[in-house]
C-alpha cells in the first residue's frame, strides 16, 4: 500500500487524536498504531506541549521505533489538546533541572533530538 493511500484512510481518527485532551498522567509521549500509519502525539496539554529532556528522549526513540518498523508507512507527530508544541520547557530550565545546557554532550542527555531524518526511507509529517 503506497503511505499516500494509508494515510488517506485515517484523516478523521488523526484529527480526534490531535483534538482530544489525553490525561497527563499518561506518559509524556503517546504512540499509536492505524494501519500503516503511525501517530506520535506530545501528550504535555497543561504545559503546551513544551519539550523536556524526557520528552524529546521519548520523541526520538518514537522516531527510531517508526522507521524500523515494517508495517508503519508514514508517521504523523502532533501535539494532545490542540497545540503542536510550545518550544523547549523553560520551567525545567529556570528550576535547574537536567537541559540540554547542563550537560557537555546533549546527545548523553537526550534533550535534543539529533537525528538525520534525511535519510529515512518514510514519511514524517509535522
Amino acid at each position: 500500500m503506497h503511505c499516500l493511500a494509508a494515510f488517506k484512510k485515517t484523516p478523521s481518527k488523526i484529527l480526534a487524536r490531535m483534538m482530544n485532551t489525553v490525561n497527563s498522567m499518561k506518559p509524556p509521549v503517546v504512540v499509536e498504531q492505524l494501519g500503516a500509519v503511525t501517530t506520535i502525539g506530545i501528550n504535555r496539554p497543561e504545559k503546551r506541549n513544551c519539550v523536556n529532556v524526557q520528552t524529546a528522549q521519548l520523541l526520538k526513540d518514537a522516531i527510531v521505533n517508526f522507521e524500523n518498523d515494517k508495517e508503519s508507512l508514514v508517521a504523523v507527530l502532533y501535539g494532545v489538546g490542540g497545540n503542536f508544541c510550545a518550544g523547549y520547557d523553560l520551567a525545567e530550565l529556570a528550576g535547574g533541572g537536567s537541559s540540554c545546557f547542563t550537560h557537555t554532550d546533549s546527545k548523553e542527555s537526550g534533550c535534543m533530538v539529533q537525528m538525520d531524518i534525511v535519510g529515512f526511507s518514510k514519511y514524517l509529517v509535522f
